[in-house]
């Protein structure tokens, strides 16, 4: 009986599926192992015969690049994937290529769910390029009536030589300038700081910028948007052999007339030109107008009539102002969305609250705003907005236990304040009557008293 039942228990482990049914590995090529080179990196990911329905994970090869993995099968599932990391090696150093994270999910084996893969890793060593020997007085790489920095060095031995180049390492600008403008220092290679100030009227400056090397690449120069304030421009050479230098130009754009204001106490300067200090709002399209005759960017919303202008605090903060030029006055401008619709905030006068009313602050998203609640308790807010869509303005609630909006409505409060005073009227009546008929007996029973006394 035993026997049976091990014969049994192996025929069972033979019918078992295997859940292994994904495999990954690595491969790198390369065209040389010196600075400069390039090559590629491929994971392969394989089914081991069935179809691929999921692949996440991340594959990469250190600072020459990687590869975020998600695929999901489509109407043609294959049973293997390749991914691609092309690289050059700027830089000297080793690079590990490795894939972490790796999950595979089987068609064919859906109850395995994503599985965990692995991959032996792979190296990628990129060595700094360096001159050969030369034990036979040969050399290479220079020409008469001119040097280059790459040089090429000969190794001779039995009259075969070979060649390797040296990669320059210079990294230096020959000329740095702000078309139209003088930058403080004046260039100097060795120089990489730079300041400049201009007028807040000026939007884009072009920059220009030449490598001592023709074999180095420069970055950031051409035009470059300016945004009131300070503005550091970068332009980074990058040597043939990949050591790289950073040069900074800092512009500060400035208001040599700026318009000041104050609002609630605090002062604020006009921003004139956005360039992009602030997202563009919906609904609302750009225009100019004038402020102490000067150009200002403003933003107006047709419905609603609003004029909108950007002003900056003390701290170089930025917010939109809703501008009133016939008041010359401003005010926060506080959007809130709901719905599809864009309500604008404002303060509440005291003459539209219900009564009994009062100030409780509630916030909605990133905004902190005043509300009015009947009691502390309530989870019911009433504040005071306009629709931008319409222009009309109103009272709102918000629940703040269900974080939602919507209209006040004043017709059941009107509807149950008269009912209330109904109540209180026709309770005013019963106790008029009820006093005069106490007062009546009272009066009466007084009478017949006095009466009684004066028969005694």
């Amino acid at each position: 009986m035993n026997k049976f039942k091990i014969f049994i228990l192996l025929c069972l482990l033979l019918i078992v599926p295997s859940v292994d049914a994904a495999s990954a590995s690595i491969s790198v090529s390369t065209s040389s192992t010196t600075v400069g080179g390039s090559g590629t990196a491929v994971l392969t990911v394989s089914g081991d015969g069935k179809h691929i329905g999921q692949i996440y994970g991340t594959f990469t090869c250190g600072g020459l690049g990687n590869v975020d993995l998600t695929y999901v099968e489509s109407n043609n599932p294959a049973t293997s994937k390749s991914y691609t990391i092309s690289w050059k090696g700027n830089t000297a150093g080793t690079y590990t290529c490795n894939v972490s994270g790796l999950q595979v999910g089987i068609l064919e084996q859906p109850e395995s769910g994503l599985m965990s893969v692995s991959a032996s890793a792979k190296t990628i060593t990129v060595k700094s390029a360096t001159s050969g020997n030369s034990s036979s007085g040969s050399s290479g790489g220079s020409s008469s009536g001119g040097s280059s920095s790459s040089n090429y060095s000969g190794n001779s031995s039995g009259g075969s030589s070979s060649n390797k180049k040296i990669y320059s390492s210079d990294n230096t600008l020959s000329s740095l300038s702000i078309e139209g403008y003088d930058l403080e220092p004046k260039f100097s290679k060795d120089t990489t700081e730079y300041k400049l100030e201009v007028d807040e009227s000026v939007e884009k400056v072009k920059v220009k910028a030449s490598a001592n090397d023709e074999e180095a690449e420069v970055k950031g120069a051409g035009e470059v948007s300016l945004s009131s304030g300070e503005n550091t421009i970068e332009i980074k050479v990058i040597a043939e052999n990949g050591n790289e230098k950073v040069y900074k130009i800092i512009i500060n754009v400035v208001d040599k007339n700026p318009i000041e204001v104050t609002v609630d106490k605090k002062k604020y300067t006009v921003v004139k030109k956005n360039n992009d200090l602030l997202d563009k709002l919906e609904k609302f399209e750009e225009t100019s107008i004038k402020i102490n005759n000067q150009d200002v960017t403003a933003y107006t919303n047709k419905n609603s009539k609003l004029t909108l202008v950007i002003l900056k605090d003390d701290k170089g903060e930025y917010n939109y102002f809703v501008f009133n030029s016939k008041k010359n006055s401003y005010e926060l401008y506080r959007e809130i969305k709901y719905n599809g619709i864009t309500l604008f905030y404002n303060n509440m006068d005291n003459k539209l609250l219900p009564k009994g009313y009062k100030k409780y602050s509630f916030k909605y998203g990133e905004l902190k705003l005043d509300g009015y609640k009947y009691n502390k308790k309530s989870d019911f807010y009433i504040f005071y907005a306009m629709n931008i869509d319409n222009g009309n303005l109103s009272l709102y609630t918000y629940d703040e236990k269900e974080k939602t909006i919507q209209r006040y409505n004043s017709d059941e409060n009107n509807y149950l304040t008269a009912s209330l005073s109904s109540i209180l009227g026709k309770y005013k009546i019963v106790s008029y009557v009820s006093t005069g008929i106490v007062c009546t007996m009272l009066v009466i029973g007084v009478i017949m008293l006095i009466k009684k006394r004066k028969m005694m």
